[in-house]
């Protein structure tokens, strides 16, 4: 379903032969029983899938479904399951939909019919892999794990945290006792013990005996345990590996001690070294990566040159690799034999849904809401107008990313010497087929591809998957990713699928098979709606993709006589809902601050806060800036409101804009306050030449001109 419509539900209605007056709903670990819908319960929460059974029992139906988990009942023989939810002021769920839902009878009750497992079954469906051709030691059929009763289900199988033991989650599906449950693995288990979640030791009674673990379950109880086995019955053969070694010429990775150390894409972002080991072993590969010491060179910047491979029967090339921005699509070569490969970015936020975004204020629609002190409102902050729109916000596209992550870290270093939480980096595995002697790997002509480390291989146990792991729509990909441009831009699609072929438009119109077939990178130079879609065989994919590209013209600087470093603040007393004149109003107290916060409010939810200054940017270009706010904030440069991040919150809120900028002094303002909280305030700046970074320090200034102000009671 390609879904437009604004201010509706929509739901998939079930009605059924089966009547009673409750459902049962499945909450993961456990089951919940709830009645018909009314004014105070409704909607309610459940995992996959709800249940209605016929008073005695005899019989009932199941709807079963895949990551949709709003339900409802209108009546005794009525299920319904909410698919879209497309509320008012926000723009969620606009877009490409795939649904996936079941309808599964059963004689007796759900405990009776393993509606469970089926339910897993659509959910986790059975997914096939490839290898290369081998004898089979383990013979036709092999188990890791597996447990004799299908009351109780094997939620989890992971190596320990510390030592060699198996760790097994496992759970009562039903609502009544198992007895005698039975797991055995793929060697003996000689030993067990019981820990819970943390891998920490608890009491609890099972045996072991003939080389399997065997316990009582309560109703819906998980239970989890350590398991110690014996010797496996077949060891594989380790892959012959040999790393390769590299001529280093760029830093790209920084220490605690030093975060300004390096840069990986010019914008002085680097990997945390602290959580980069010297080897990395990634599926028996390993990797030898470069030093991470202040100064040192440790990534290879392609720049066509060719790398000497070592002597061997190898037959692979596996390199540790990403790319600046965006990903890249690019040529290697071993010997004579080219391969193109897709190089991901190195941050980024991989397997990320779709994900709701700010909508600058211009895009704006919607009904106008009266915020006024005895009247309703969004919000009860001062400095709201007496009219304005609710924030609108959009759908940005799912993260997908293909090529297996080697590495992930939680958060990168900056050119301003700050770790960047929740700003994930990525290294990735890239794999090569060889054919010895291949002589040497000729890297592509391309400088955003960053390669850390190239091990050459004869791997015997190289597994492939042999059909999607996951929903793979042909979707078409549009880039650059940024909309808002002053430069002319060149304009790249690409489709995940090789027999698609790209038909776009640049007006906004709905690509038909009559449109410009995509053949290569175009250039735009004006503002323009760029529309792509797949066609496979002629007929067209459901997928639409769309970028507003808008050109603008960057704001003119000011110039300023006498300037001193940081901001002018003044802090207003208001009631919440009342509306704040911050030019008439008189102000409690004001002073000077070297960097946006809230600390002058000291806490006081009651005041709200006013920054004048100015910020200055070395280069032309669009700059993003953001605000993280508790209570309400708007961020202005110079007249235009960049960044409105007032919204109802009980929490930190981190909110985006962009303004085009010619380099020199522009005028900032930041009001902030009188909400539910007044404790956190912060503004970042990134741009051409500026890594993302918090304000501070000798970007901002303000007059060094005397200014005059009348103090409260004065």
């Amino acid at each position: 379903m390609d879904w437009r419509t604004p201010r509706t539900l929509l739901k998939a209605a079930f009605p059924l032969a089966v009547s009673s007056e409750v459902a049962t709903y499945d909450l993961g670990l456990g089951t919940v029983q709830r009645g018909n819908n009314d004014e105070k319960l409704y909607e309610v929460p459940a995992q996959q899938w709800a249940d209605i059974t016929k008073p005695d029992g005899s019989y009932g139906v199941a709807i079963l479904n895949d990551c949709k988990y709003g339900w409802d009942k209108p009546s005794d023989n009525t299920l319904r399951l909410t698919l879209i939810h497309s509320p008012d002021c926000i723009e969620k769920d606009m877009g490409y939909h795939r649904f996936a839902y079941a309808i599964a009878g059963h004689t007796g009750g759900w405990q009776d019919s393993n509606v469970a497992w089926q339910a897993a079954r659509l959910n986790q469906p059975l997914r096939a892999f490839q290898t290369t051709r081998h004898d089979g030691r383990l013979g036709r059929g092999f188990s890791m794990i597996r447990v004799n009763n299908a009351q109780a289900a094997i939620r989890a199988v992971k190596k320990a945290e510390a030592g060699d033991e198996v760790i097994v989650r496992v759970q009562n599906l039903h609502d009544d006792t198992a007895q005698d449950v039975r797991i055995s693995a793929m060697a003996p288990i000689v030993a067990a013990r019981e820990v819970n979640g943390a891998e920490e030791p608890v009491e609890g009674e099972f045996t072991v005996a003939d080389g399997a673990l065997v316990f009582d379950m309560q109703a819906y109880r998980p239970r989890t345990f350590a398991l110690k086995l014996a010797s496996p019955p077949v060891d594989l053969d380790p892959p012959e590996c040999q790393p390769v070694a590299l001529d280093f010429d760029t830093d790209v990775i920084s220490l605690n001690d030093d975060m300004k150390d390096g840069d990986f894409g010019g914008q002085g972002r680097t990997l945390p070294g602290e959580l980069l080991p010297p080897r990395l072993v990634v599926e028996d590969i390993p990797f030898e990566l470069g030093p991470s010491a202040k100064g040192a060179r440790n990534a290879v910047t392609c720049r066509g040159q060719a790398i000497e491979l070592p002597e061997g029967e190898f037959d692979r090339v596996y390199l540790l690799a990403a790319a600046i921005g965006d990903e890249v699509r690019d040529v290697f070569r071993v010997g004579s034999a080219g391969v193109e490969l897709t190089v991901p970015g190195f941050t980024g936020f991989v397997g990320q849904s779709g994900s709701l975004i700010s909508i600058n204020e211009e895009e704006m629609t919607g009904p106008l809401w009266p915020v006024t002190a005895a009247g309703r409102s969004p919000g009860p902050w001062s400095f709201l107008p007496d009219r304005r729109r609710l924030p609108l916000e959009r759908m940005t596209p799912p993260f997908i990313q293909r090529q297996p992550v080697a590495w992930a870290a939680s958060h990168h270093h900056t050119q301003a010497g700050r770790d960047e939480p929740y700003m994930f980096c990525y290294l990735h595995k890239l794999s090569l087929k060889m054919q010895p002697p291949a002589g040497s790997l000729t890297l592509p002509d391309n400088e955003r591809i960053r390669i850390l480390a190239v091990t050459v291989a004869n791997n015997p146990n190289e597994v492939t998957t042999a059909g999607e792991l996951y929903d793979n729509p042909i979707a078409v990909q549009i880039l650059p990713a940024r909309e808002t441009t002053v430069d002319p831009i060149s304009v790249t699609l690409s489709v995940n699928n090789p027999s698609a072929e790209i038909r776009y438009t640049l007006d906004g119109t709905e690509p038909t098979a009559d449109s410009e077939l995509y053949r290569g990178p175009f250039p735009v130079s004006r503002s323009s709606t760029v529309k792509a879609r797949a066609f496979v065989d002629g007929k067209p994919n459901a997928y639409v993709a769309c970028r507003r590209y808008k050109f603008v013209d960057p704001l003119e600087p000011v110039t300023i006589d006498a300037l001193a470093g940081g901001l002018d603040y003044r802090c207003f007393e208001a009631e919440r809902g009342a509306v704040v004149d911050f030019g008439a109003a008189v102000p409690v107290r004001s002073g000077t601050a070297d960097r946006l916060s809230a600390d002058c409010l000291e806490g006081n939810s009651r005041l709200a806060v006013e920054y004048v200054g100015y910020v200055n940017t070395p280069t032309d270009g669009v700059y993003q800036f953001a605000t993280v706010s508790d209570s309400g904030s708007r961020l202005y440069v110079g007249e235009e409101l960049v960044v409105d991040n007032v919204c109802w919150r009980f929490r930190p809120m981190k909110r985006y804009g962009s303004v085009a900028l010619k380099a020199g002094l522009h005028p900032i303002k930041v009001q902030y306050g009188n909400g539910i909280r007044a404790e956190v305030l912060r503004a970042y700046i990134e741009g051409p030449g500026v890594p993302w970074q918090e304000m501070s320090g000798g970007m901002l200034f303000r007059s060094a001109a005397p200014v005059v102000t009348q103090e409260a009671g004065q």
